[in-house]
């Protein structure tokens, strides 16, 4: 149930029905990225120091599972990260049926077709699933 309070504008009403038909599920998954990416956190919202916006967005407008330019900088912090010997430790291989996040030549991560809809989806569900063993186990994932 949302709370709204009357009379309400149609501009804001919008944004509470936007709000509602947000996944939890996408908030959660989408703060673990934000983690991963080390934005800072403040008051329920974001800093993303990545774009140089100066712009604090709150936790349940992240971006990263609908648009390109949040998920892709993603990838190649990913792609980027290095141990304390200058090596990368990680690679994100994109095929059109498959998504393959390695460490080192083993495989961490694989995520195809059937586990989603559309091409970005499997993408976001790569680097989700990242963002959480990350979270979870470190740089050892």
């Amino acid at each position: 149930m949302i709370d709204v309070k009357l009379p309400i504008k149609v501009k804001d009403l919008a944004k509470v029905v936007d709000q509602a038909n947000v996944n939890p599920h996408i908030v959660e998954n989408n703060k673990l990225i934000a983690e991963f990416m080390e934005f800072k956190f403040s008051k329920g919202e974001y800093y993303r120091p990545l774009y140089n916006s100066g712009d604090w967005i709150p936790e349940d407008e992240l971006q990263f599972h609908e648009s390109w330019d949040e998920l892709m900088p993603v990838v190649d912090t990913i792609n980027d990260y290095t141990n304390d010997k200058g090596y990368a430790v990680y690679s994100v291989e994109i095929d059109p049926n498959h998504v393959t996040i390695r460490r080192g030549l083993h495989t961490a991560i694989i995520v195809d077709r059937p586990q989603a809809d559309s091409y970005m989806e499997m993408i976001y569900l790569a680097v989700v699933e990242f963002a959480k063993r990350f979270h979870q186990y470190g740089q050892s994932l």
